[in-house]
């Protein structure tokens, strides 16, 4: 294996699943011997940062940025100061990760934009945007879904990888033991933020349905918390749904977990899931764009159902804790850093 100089680009490390994915991977690629820098927009950050991990905020994102936005001559003044660093690390692969606007004034020949979801829906302005931007770029897309949606909106990319994110399966196990969950188990669980597109509401409205006597966690927080509450109070469920905070490490939670369920309008690719079949937990999913479809396949399709089905859904959480099916290596390990981590490798 050739060692290669990756330098990845981010807005800031707010706390986004995006952010924290860069991190992970970034870890893992200087853990296998290449050398990585990040380099940040911003000095925001909300995640623990890798000890094995550099990272540079060059501070070029203030309020006249912030507040210029897409204005072109601000974003070459910014991708001037990204380049300068990015020249004296001479690296072999460059990543944008939430920074397009920047990056793509960045005239590195093996740049790539990280693309970590659907892009239809996005606003107009947004979406006419990121059309004019992925032209003829290169991109990683962490979803074939994601894929398939850039070719289905006419977009040309020079070059498209789908390179799912990388899971380190045995420190996720290992994590799994870290403590016992103060809730006693069994128990279905639900892992995401508060807010309307993880539809909490579908959610709760198919686990009354299913009339299954096992309690349900929502693990999150967020502003939409008290309309989440108010419609446990209206459905009769406050003896059976529980509120949990966030967990710094909730994997212990999932693997003790019956099963978890996923019932967002749109995901990238859904990294909960996907971190619930390391811990061998069954999903139960809905069939939202994108990720649960390339995740739940094989023996695990009959797990997940489409968006809108309220019915299928409590059939299906009805199913996963009656049969309490068995999850394998199988299931999980193209997810894997020793299969993942190759794929940025034949980037340069």
């Amino acid at each position: 294996m050739i060692k290669q100089r990756f330098v990845f680009i981010a807005k800031s490390l707010s706390g986004g699943g995006a952010e924290k994915v860069l991190l992970e991977t970034a870890s893992l690629l200087q853990r296998r011997g290449h050398a990585v820098l990040v380099l940040t927009l911003s000095g925001t950050v909300e995640h623990l940062l890798p000890d094995n991990v550099t990272v540079q905020n060059l501070n070029v994102l203030g309020k006249v940025a912030k507040a210029l936005g897409r204005n072109t001559w601000v974003n070459r003044w910014q991708a001037k100061q990204v380049n300068a660093v990015i020249d004296v690390f001479q690296a072999d692969v460059v990543i944008s990760c939430n920074a397009e606007y920047v990056s793509r004034f960045v005239p590195h020949p093996n740049l790539y934009h990280w693309v970590h979801g659907v892009i239809t829906g996005s606003k107009p302005r947004v979406l006419q945007d990121l059309c004019r931007l992925y032209e003829n770029a290169r991109l990683i897309c962490v979803a074939q879904a994601i894929a398939d949606d850039i070719k289905a909106l006419g977009i040309r990319p020079l070059r498209c990888e789908v390179i799912y994110n990388p899971f380190d399966t045995q420190k996720i196990q290992h994590l799994a033991q870290a403590y016992q969950p103060q809730i006693p188990p069994p128990f279905l669980l639900h892992v995401g933020s508060f807010n309307p597109r993880k539809r909490h509401d579908r959610l709760l409205r198919a686990y009354q349905q299913s009339g299954v006597n096992m309690p349900l966690v929502l693990m999150g927080q967020g502003a939409h918390q008290a309309e989440i509450e108010q419609q446990i109070k209206q459905l009769g469920l406050s003896n059976q749904v529980i509120l949990h905070p966030f967990e710094a490490n909730p994997y212990p939670y999932i693997q003790a977990a019956c099963a978890l369920l996923l019932s967002s309008d749109q995901e990238g690719l859904p990294t909960v899931l996907i971190e619930a079949l390391i811990c061998h937990t069954p999903i139960v999913s809905v069939d939202c764009p994108s990720g649960p479809a390339e995740i739940l396949t094989g023996d695990l399709q009959e797990f997940l159902v489409p968006v809108q089905d309220e019915s299928a859904l409590a059939q299906a959480i009805v199913k996963v804790v009656n049969t309490k099916p068995m999850i394998e290596l199988k299931h999980y390990e193209r997810f894997a850093v020793e299969s993942v981590l190759p794929k940025f490798e034949t980037l340069a």
